[in-house]
């Protein structure tokens, strides 16, 4: 049983973790901080009271719909409920269990019956009654009955049924489910619903699992009921897989229920009620990372700024977007030091963030560290709306003048604006440089637009400079290249001509390599040969020996096996007679116990003789056992001393005739004697008119004194008689008893020797066929033929690998074969095709060392390539890149001076 429960609570286990899981996936509206999500957090309950706005149309009702969940989901176990509002009642049940040791019936119910399904206040009781059991006549035995009760506080629908099942009672009002009014929660309340129908069906298959525990306990007190214990078993393992699969089931329909709660609040947000919005989320109450996001912008546009910080710092990780969110909320809330906190958090740091932890030193008084923050978004300036919107709020906030120092970096910004600017407003970024670097000089506009154009026009010629001396660097060193190249050249073609040269001899050279080869491989193929060779023949000289040794094998192995087969004869024999003397004692033993059954049967009818006898001529003096006893008083008679008439004697004051003693009125030959009015030789009486010697007395025609008659004697049977036997009754009884027991023995006995002389023969019988099969294996062996064959069997490997070898000595190493050896396995080498191919292979890398080096010179290094291959020249690209951008800054500045009246 305890395996039963363990199994079951592994497979609760795993379906409430699916449940979970599917919980926490449920598909999810649009996240309010954009694409960028966050894994999923364990939920975490949160309790806010710092909302003032006034509610929105329904959340009163899912409010109250929330705290009705929150007061009786505690008692829904392991199926919550979160919709629907269930009556609370309590339930008493008593009931016998089927085992006093570990009360499975008691385990059972409280788990997974009262524990999952959410019952509490639980007050279960494990007991023991004592029973008196009648066994026979006035004897009575005391046994311990496992008696169980509990109370239990549960939702209606589970109290009642488990009452029903076990018997007792209920308490309390179960009047309906309530049931929410908001369309919203129309469709989550059905699927709630379905999934009590759900639940009510795997009540019943624990049920059905509580009585396979009363009918086990029945089994295992009898006999023979191992396939039907299995057959329980069987019952209880795929009870336990059809509450998994229903388990499943409602966890599907709780998704979908979260899901559609989940919705509604997003739908509810969407519509700007926000307050409502929380209210479902609440009811929702699966806490992850999404629905803490929405919660907390709900929050954050109530204006409940504390509230929303609370849920977006329970978003684990924090990404960007819920750092904003979060350091905005500090800001609203004028907590400028948190926000900037917040704020730097933010990884990559962005144009736009930087901005506003700027605004948040601002505002916090530290204009310094504000301005040194804009002037971070306004490096690489571009134009964007964030350096726009910095140069605006260094203006605003009158920044120059609070930090002077940074007057020259802000104009050096203007003038980057003034680049990227056009028309009148590039002219107006132009003067605001000029005035700023005026200020910070302390000189006049005209002057700081002239030290600007200046330091263009010097750049311009330092440019212009650099790539003048680049290009007399790169056509110089084309110079030197093209004559490294062209003597290169020359060196390769010599090189080339060389190994072209030395064609023949190395020709010669290979051929000869190749026939050594050949001549090597051969000789090496000659001596294998001459090994396989050996090998054979030492191989085919010991075949005979081999042959004997395989010969002497067989012979013992089938000498073995025949005297294996005597002794398992000699072994049959022996058990059969065992068995014959056993059978021959059980026959015995059977004849003595019908003598002894038979002598019983007449011992135990003489002493029945005997006793009719004995208590004929010993009648008993009264039947009244205080016949004896004084009137005075004796202690053996309870009514001596009572007067006639006293309340104890219940006939003492009645006449002889009264009603209440049934003989009083009744004559001699009243009714109640069937014999009383009849004459001596009536019908009736089948002894009342024979004769003393009549056929119908057994005895009559015997002489008084005669052995046969037990009455015959005045004397009559005496006590030592009837003793007697009574004594040969009993010593019949226990000889019977204890031949018996020998004869049972004997059958026994009998039937072990019959099994094992079977046994024997079995083996016997196997083992002669055995033995017929090596007799026959040995002889055919022996024949010549087969000796012939075994020879060649034992050589075979050995002549194989000889003429392996022969056959490459005859083919491949042949002196004749010389030139197809040299051909196959170096391509061709002797053949005209094959002379080319080697002289090809021979000059290869001169031939494209010299071809590359005349490439070389024909391509790069050709005159005509010069000013193609100065203008390429890295340097001088670079440099003719830089005088480009100078000459066209230049031209800028000189002409927004010109625009401006600085010149």
């Amino acid at each position: 049983m305890n395996n039963h429960r363990q199994a079951y609570c592994c497979v609760c286990f795993g379906v409430f973790f699916l449940f979970s899981i599917f919980s926490m996936n449920i598909l999810l509206a649009a996240n309010p901080f954009g694409e960028e999500g966050a894994p999923v957090q364990n939920p975490t309950t949160v309790t806010n009271s710092n909302v003032t706005t006034p509610p929105d149309a329904g959340t009163e009702s899912i409010n109250s719909l929330k705290t009705q969940f929150d007061a009786r989901n505690k008692l829904s176990g392991l199926y919550k409920t979160k919709i629907l509002s269930y009556p609370i009642i309590k339930g008493k049940i008593s009931f016998t269990d089927t085992n006093l040791t570990n009360y499975p019936r008691a385990v059972w119910l409280e788990s997974p019956i009262l524990t999952e399904h959410g019952c509490q206040n639980n007050s279960l009781k494990k007991d023991k009654r004592a029973d008196k059991v009648k066994k026979m006549g006035l004897f009575s035995s005391t046994v311990q009955t496992p008696i169980v009760t509990a109370d239990f506080d549960g939702r209606a629908f589970v109290v009642k049924a488990i009452v029903a099942h076990y018997g007792g009672t209920t308490e309390g009002n179960d009047s309906g489910v309530v049931t929410p009014s908001l369309p919203e929660l129309a469709k989550p309340a059905e699927l709630e619903k379905a999934n009590e129908a759900i639940e009510t069906e795997i009540l019943k298959l624990e049920f059905e699992y509580d009585d396979l525990i009363v009918k086990y306990a029945a089994l295992e007190q009898g006999m023979f009921k191992g396939g039907e214990k299995k057959a329980v078993e069987a019952r209880w393992a795929e009870i336990k897989g059809l509450i998994a699969d229903k388990k499943a089931a409602m966890a599907k329909n709780q998704t979908q229920m979260d899901q559609r709660i989940f919705e509604a609040g997003i739908g509810a947000e969407n519509k700007g009620e926000f307050q409502k919005a929380l209210s479902l989320f609440q009811l929702y109450d699966h806490w992850d990372n999404d629905s803490r996001a929405h919660a907390g912008n709900c929050y954050e546009q109530l204006k409940d700024f504390n509230s929303a910080i609370k849920y977006y710092n329970q978003i684990s990780p924090q990404t960007n977007p819920v750092l904003i969110k979060t350091a905005n909320c500090f800001e609203q809330l004028k907590d400028y030091n948190s926000a900037i906190s917040y704020y730097n958090k933010v990884s990559p740091m962005t144009a736009d963030v930087q901005v506003k932890i700027a605004n948040c030193q601002h505002l916090n008084g530290n204009d310094k560290d504000g301005l040194a923050t804009l002037m971070g978004v306004l490096g690489s300036y571009n134009n964007s709306p964030e350096q726009l919107d910095a140069l605006k709020k260094i203006d605003d906030w009158n920044l120059l003048t609070e930090v002077p120092e940074s007057q020259k970096n802000v104009a050096d910004v203007y003038l980057k604006k003034a680049f990227l600017d056009s028309g009148d407003q590039a002219v107006a970024d132009y003067k605001r440089t000029c005035a700023i670097q005026g200020t910070a000089n302390n000189s006049d506009e005209k002057t700081s637009s002239k030290a600007i154009v200046d330091k263009y026009a010097a750049t311009k010629k330092q440019a212009n400079d650099a790539n003048q001396t680049a290009l007399a660097a790169a056509s110089t060193r084309f110079d030197q290249e093209q004559k490294q190249a062209q003597n290169d050249l020359a060196t390769k073609k010599n090189d080339y001509q060389a190994k072209f040269n030395d064609i023949p001899r190395a020709y010669d050279e290979e051929c000869n390599q190749k026939k050594d080869i050949f001549e090597r491989e051969r000789n090496q193929a000659l001596m294998v040969l001459s090994e396989k060779q050996s090998t054979y023949q030492n191989k085919l000289n010991d075949a005979p020996r081999a042959y004997n040794v395989q010969a002497d094998a067989k012979r013992q192995e089938l000498q073995t096996e025949k005297n294996t087969l005597s002794n398992l004869q000699r072994n049959c024999e022996q058990a059969y007679s065992t068995y014959v003397s056993k059978k021959n004692d059980r026959d015995t033993s059977s004849s003595r116990v019908q003598t002894l059954d038979s002598q019983l049967n007449s011992a135990r009818i003489q002493l029945s003789k005997l006793k009719e006898a004995y208590a004929a001529a010993h009648p008993a003096p009264s039947t009244d056992p205080y016949s004896s006893g004084s009137t005075t008083g004796n202690s053996t008679d309870p009514y001596a001393s009572k007067p006639s008439g006293s309340s104890t004697d219940p006939y003492a004051s009645k006449p002889s005739g009264s009603s209440t003693d049934p003989y009083a009125s009744k004559p001699s030959g009243s009714s109640t004697d069937p014999y009383a009015s009849k004459p001596q030789g009536s019908s009736t009486d089948p002894y009342a008119n024979k004769p003393s010697g009549s056929n119908t007395d057994p005895y009559a025609s015997k002489p008084q004194g005669s052995s046969t008659d037990p009455y015959a004697s005045s004397s009559g049977v005496t006590a030592a008689q009837v003793s007697a036997a009574e004594q040969e009754v009993a010593r019949l009884s226990s000889l019977d008893d204890q031949e018996k027991n020998r004869y049972n023995s004997l059958c026994s006995e009998t039937n072990d020797a019959l099994n094992y002389s079977n046994q024997l023969i079995s083996s016997r019988d196997v083992q002669s066929k055995k033995v017929d099969d090596l007799t026959y294996n040995y002889n055919n062996f022996m024949d010549y033929s087969h000796k012939q064959a075994f020879i060649t069997w034992y050589v075979s490997s050995e002549k194989a690998e000889m003429d392996k070898a022969q056959n490459n000595c005859d083919t491949t190493y042949n002196t004749n074969n010389q030139t197809n050896f040299i051909n196959q396995r170096y391509n061709n080498l002797l053949t005209d095709s094959g002379k080319q191919a080697f002289a090809d292979q021979y000059v290869a890398p001169e031939k494209n060392a010299r071809d590359n080096a005349q490439n070389l010179c024909d391509t790069t290094y050709n005159s005509s390539n010069k000013t193609n291959f100065v203008k390429n020249d890295g340097t001088v690209v670079q440099t003719a890149w830089a005088l480009n951008v100078a000459s066209k800054n230049f031209a800028t500045v000189d002409g927004l001076a010109k625009n401006a009246g600085y010149q």
